[in-house]
């Protein structure tokens, strides 16, 4: 019998920034004077015709907070219908301000359909046509800001108003795992507005949760060139140009032929510039040594490895788990080793360290360390059969080296496992963990290996260092026809969780 090679590591930790919700931007006044470098000023809200002036006074109505939700809906209504008559815009410019305003405000008030007849908007003209209040309050603001570019900031503060909401609602739905509703309010967002660099790291999240990771580094480089030099979006910049290094990485792993190289140093140089404005952070360092040993450079990796098995107290599991699989690819299997061995002191119950240091115990014939960690696999990972043939090892190589009725129980016990790895009726496979602080994600396929279908229930369990179950999280039953698969999906959210298990399925 021999052991598993490197094939097994199916899984890669992806880190991502923690979405978090965005602070609404006040409707700025109308600039009245020029700046101090002779920029003309601002003057769209200067309309005192009698339809602006009622217009605004349905909207500053509107934006009392006493006013009630109905009331405010009733304001909207009159402003709108004041507003939205025929006029010239080429001269109304003000006019077509208020109403633009007017229909942003509607996209922003809870549970308002954005697409509907015109009348319930308030519209006088055409009331059974079908309008679409965001798209129609971005070409008025388009208008204006094309022949009014002094007005830039104002409009801009209009867009946020209905922007805002929308952006929080996606960050919502993306921390929920409600992937559909958060890409389609976030696109919904962006059709408002697209100078805030919120909206796409919402789509590049939802891009990594579907594993489409080309799609997530082109929205994570939009979150780092929308986001420039601002420094009220310093955080949010860091963690893009962290992301898209990882995402890079991927991408490049993953590559074959001429197209690896080129993705390879893609991935290293997003490394380099994330490690140059975080020259302290660890996992810039083992990131960036990581992407080297996958393009072939194994001497700067070399140092890394030497470092980390010198330190681990330096670095976290993850960084530790990383940098082995990194040596593991490279042929280092003694700096895998040690690596994997420093992780499962952080974390012992990660599945694909298990496998690494089980396959090197069998090897070496160790079973004073083998035994201990395949059982911690097969208890964390008990519906994938080929954890059975690591434990069909172990009790083989022991019942070599036994007579009598112990060697009977170690031949029987070696039976069941070399049966449940080589007649598996249903197979768990977890292809992507995110461990974030508190919560973490889990996901992976139920696969049917039977020829009638079946009904899965599977609980997944969020266990801490010492594998105290902290939680636990049931998947929703799964049927599944025969020699089929469904995939499922689970979070977590618990002090102290650093990893899980999840309950036999049989």
């Amino acid at each position: 019998m021999t052991a598993f090679g490197l094939s097994r590591f199916r899984t890669a930790f992806i880190l991502l920034c923690a979405a978090t919700s965005v602070v609404t931007a006040p409707v700025l006044s109308a600039q009245k004077k020029g700046d101090k470098n002779g920029a003309p000023a601002c003057t769209i809200d200067n309309d005192n015709g009698a339809e602006a002036m009622s217009g605004r006074l349905f909207l500053s109505r509107v934006t009392d907070p006493k006013t009630t939700a109905a009331d405010r809906a009733k304001e909207l209504r009159q402003a709108v219908g004041t507003l939205g008559g025929k006029y010239d815009r080429t001269k109304d410019v003000g006019r077509d301000y208020l109403l633009g305003e007017a229909l942003v405000l509607f996209a922003s008030e809870p549970g308002t359909p954005l697409v509907g007849p015109r009348s319930s908007y308030g519209f006088k003209d055409d009331p059974s046509g079908t309008i679409d209040v965001l798209a129609s309050a971005d070409t008025v603001l388009t208008v204006i800001e094309t022949t009014h570019p002094e007005c830039a900031a104002q409009i801009g503060a209009v867009r946020q108003q209905a922007y805002v909401p929308l952006v929080n609602a996606s960050i919502g739905a993306l921390n929920a795992g409600a992937m559909d509703s958060a890409s389609a309010t976030a696109q919904r967002a962006l059709s408002i507005y697209k100078k805030s660099p919120y909206v796409y790291n919402v789509l590049a999240g939802v891009a990594v949760k579907k594993s489409d990771y080309a799609t997530a580094q082109q929205q994570y480089r939009q979150v780092i060139d929308v986001a420039g030099s601002d420094t009220l979006y310093k955080k949010l910049k860091t963690g893009a140009m962290y992301n898209i290094a990882v995402v890079s990485t991927s991408l490049a792993d993953a590559a074959s032929g001429p197209d690896k190289k080129a993705k390879s140093d893609s991935a290293i140089q997003m490394w380099r510039d994330y490690v140059a404005v975080n020259p302290g952070d660890p996992n810039g360092q083992a990131g960036l040594t990581n992407a080297l040993q996958s393009s072939g450079d194994s001497a700067a990796a070399g140092q890394l490895f030497s470092d980390m098995t010198a330190n681990p107290q330096k670095y976290t599991d993850i960084q530790l788990f990383q940098s082995a699989v990194a040596a593991a690819k490279a042929n280092r299997q003694t700096d895998a080793l040690k690596l994997f061995e420093a992780g499962l002191v952080k974390n012992p119950f990660y599945n694909q360290a298990l496998v690494y240091v089980s396959n090197e115990y069998f090897n070496a014939g160790q079973l004073d360390k083998l035994f201990p960690a395949v059982r911690r696999l097969v208890d964390v990972d008990p519906a994938d059969s080929d954890n059975y043939r690591l434990l069909a090892g172990a009790y083989q190589i022991r019942a070599k080296a036994e007579t009598g009725l112990a060697q009977k129980a170690d031949r029987d016990s070696l039976v069941a496992a070399l049966t449940k790895w080589k007649h598996p009726t249903s197979q768990v496979v977890v292809s992507r963990v995110v461990h974030d602080g508190d919560k973490m994600e889990v996901s992976g396929k139920i696969a049917n290996l039977t020829a009638a279908a079946k009904t899965y229930n599977l609980k997944v369990q969020f266990i801490d260092v010492n594998g105290k179950v902290l939680g636990s999280q049931d998947v929703p039953p799964l049927t599944v026809e025969p020699h089929g698969a469904l995939p499922f999906d689970v979070t977590g959210t618990q002090p102290g969780v650093i990893a899980y298990k999840y309950l036999p399925v049989e």
